[in-house]
């Protein structure tokens, strides 16, 4: 039995990892994802949002300078020992600055979104909330014009119902009450899908122009 005098090299080619086969979006929706029932229970507004890692970290960079072949280092070396440095004070320093900089130019760039500050009678109940709020006149009736009428949103609520098929379907209700100051007024209840609450009350004013009480 002839023996080689060749060293044996051992080569990993499976590299494939649950890493490698999903994309970075499919990835981060397993963190930042809500399923249903919790966009119900106010897990939506809570959840996490995707950070910009590549912007501020760098694979292989850390406080301890290791050179990784392939990711910060070139794979044309030969086997040599690995280096392990600290890093120095000025390279600590410039990469906090790096980082100072990149935020202050996100911040440039983005747009705060500023709110229209309302005089207190045109407010509502609590704040800038749409209950009892000042919606202005209701869309015509045919040819009749009601621009002499005010409307106002009373209530704002979401209700269920049981279904056959559905189960238990949530939905908004909207209270609206509209009048012309002189004796003449009409109210209703518009119902809309769930967080549709500006078709729900858009649905009530529309219900109310029909139904006029004096």
């Amino acid at each position: 039995m002839a023996l080689s005098l060749l060293s044996h090299i051992q080569k990993r080619h499976n590299t494939v990892n649950f890493f490698m086969r999903r994309s970075g979006q499919e990835l981060w929706k397993t963190v930042t994802s809500v399923s249903k029932s919790g966009q119900k229970k106010g897990r939506r507004s809570t959840r996490q949002q995707i950070r910009p890692l590549e912007k501020f970290y760098k694979i292989g960079s850390g406080p301890l300078k290791i050179q990784f072949p392939g990711l910060n280092a070139s794979t044309e070396k030969g086997l040599e020992p690995l280096i392990i440095e600290e890093q120095t004070e000025d390279e600590l320093k410039q990469g906090t600055l790096n980082i100072r900089t990149i935020l202050e130019e996100t911040k440039a760039t983005s747009k705060r979104r500023r709110r229209e500050k309302l005089h207190p009678l045109e407010r509502g109940f609590s704040g800038h909330n749409v209950v009892g709020q000042k919606l202005g006149p209701p869309p015509p009736v045919g040819d009749v014009a009601l621009d002499d009428f005010q409307t106002y949103c009373l209530e704002v609520k979401r209700t269920s119902h049981m279904t056959r098929v559905f189960g238990r379907v949530h939905t908004m209700a909207a209270l609206v009450f509209m009048g012309n100051g002189k004796g003449l007024g009409g109210y209703a209840v518009g119902k809309a899908a769930i967080h549709r609450t500006n078709n729900a009350i858009v649905k009530g004013m529309n219900m109310a122009s029909r139904k006029f009480l004096c």
